[in-house]
């Protein structure tokens, strides 16, 4: 049993369906027919009831791809009615249904990292990143709740997709798609950070969730260029809280060189304003990186949107209202595999240019 995607509304939402059956002696029989999938519509008095309802039949099923496929549904459905005006009334119920949907991605999220069968972990990941896209896509909706589940999801499925031992190819290139979705996800959860009315009213919780945004940023930076080759364009992923640019090459080769910033062809460059980075001779002497000679990484990261926004607020300390940040931060760091390389006493600085 499965719940199949809605159809295009260009067919008047038909899909075709095929189906093809072989036995073992590789005699095989074929059918196809055509079906109408319509979008979802609430059947219940309210949609956190019709939720409630359906993910409870989804998951008596044992499916989680079925599980997935109506969450994104869901949240599909709640986005659209959050564009429309007069449905103030709904407010609440939306934001209770993005809490039951948040907790259903972190189900998911969580039996990813137990599935044995990487093809189906690998789609899995893909689903719950998609998922988690939609459901943060409306700060203002996001609870104390729904954004907790949310960055547990993305800190599972973040850390699933930097185990190359965990992809179906290890040696393949990184699912950029994947990583698009647990940036933008992230993305959503600092800008609901940012917010007046931020869910968060805990100080010491808010930091923690700003420390987690950080962390996985990083991650992400590090994951883009796993398998990357040396000496290939940057690959850069863009949000509206943050861009990241990552590049992997042989120290000798960034030492001495400006970074190039950010442009690969297919998504927008790193930073509208014109920044160049220089990388001085020597740099790296100390760190001994390239001894082995294996490639580093450096990984490139700017920030619009101020992870510990929460330092801000009314209640903060003065110690604490010192980091909050009035422009945009620019952050660059360099790691091999065994982390980040110490760089120090150096003979010539890094030059930033903006």
């Amino acid at each position: 049993s499965t719940v199949l995607p809605e159809g295009r509304e260009s067919r008047d939402f038909e899909r075709d369906i095929s189906v093809r059956v072989t036995d073992s002696y590789g005699a095989s029989a074929s059918a196809s027919a055509p079906v109408t999938v319509r979008p979802y519509a609430p059947v219940a008095k309210d949609r956190l009831e019709d939720a409630s309802t359906l993910l409870t039949a989804a998951t008596a099923i044992g499916d989680v791809h079925s599980t997935l496929q109506l969450v994104n549904a869901l949240a599909a459905s709640i986005n659209v009615d959050s564009r429309e005006s007069g449905a103030e009334q709904n407010f609440e119920d939306e934001v209770q249904t993005r809490v039951l949907l948040t907790d259903s991605l972190l189900s998911a999220a969580a039996s990813a990292a137990t599935e044995n069968d990487l093809e189906v972990r690998e789609s899995v990941m893909t689903q719950v990143s998609t998922g988690l896209v939609a459901v943060t896509a409306h700060p203002d909706q996001m609870s104390e709740a729904s954004l907790t589940s949310s960055l547990e999801s993305i800190e599972l499925v973040a850390a699933l997709s930097a185990n190359p031992a965990t992809r179906t190819a290890p040696d393949a290139p990184v699912d950029i798609s994947l990583m698009e979705n647990l940036a933008t996800a992230t993305s959503n959860i600092v800008q609901t950070q940012a917010m007046p009315s931020s869910p968060v009213t805990s100080t010491a919780q808010a930091a923690q969730i700003a420390a987690k945004t950080v962390a996985i940023v990083d991650q992400l930076s590090s994951t883009l260029v796993s398998a990357a080759i040396p000496g290939e364009v940057p690959v850069v992923v863009a949000t509206e809280s943050f861009s990241i640019q990552s590049q992997k090459n042989f120290p000798d080769d960034f030492a001495g060189s400006v970074l190039p910033m950010g442009i690969d062809g297919s998504r927008r460059a790193l930073s509208e304003s014109d920044i160049s980075v220089f990388v001085p001779e020597g740099a790296f002497d100390q760190t001994h990186a390239g001894t082995d000679g294996k490639p580093i990484d450096a990984k490139l990261i700017d920030w619009e949107e101020n992870p510990f926004s929460f330092a801000a607020a009314p209640n903060a300390t003065d110690d604490m209202a010192n980091i909050t940040l009035g422009t945009r931060v620019l952050s660059l760091s360099f790691a091999n595999e065994n982390g980040p390389l110490k760089i120090q006493d150096l003979q010539q600085p890094f030059v930033l240019a903006l």
